[in-house]
């Protein structure tokens, strides 16, 4: 057994804290940077058959956003009630 280091967000681990230090302010499931994968508003419209197929609700899109930290997350997150 060895000693490992988990993000606080999601399932990444790794030997070394270091890594998991620089990962955790980028990590997509991180509420702080107001991603997708966080707010009320993506959904899952799949279909049995075809498997999940995720969306915005409003229409937005991860890859619309030009330098998406420096602007501070999506204008239209919401964290869940």
């Amino acid at each position: 057994m060895k000693q490992v280091w988990k993000c606080d967000h999601c399932y990444k681990t790794d030997e070394k804290s270091e890594v998991i230090e620089s990962h955790e302010p980028v990590c997509t499931s991180n509420p702080e940077i107001k991603g997708c994968w966080t707010c009320k508003h993506h959904v899952d419209e799949g279909m049995p058959i075809s498997g999940p197929m995720y969306i915005c609700q409003l229409g937005k899109s991860w890859d619309e956003v030009d330098d998406f930290e420096s602007k501070g997350g999506c204008e239209v997150w919401k964290l869940e009630d």
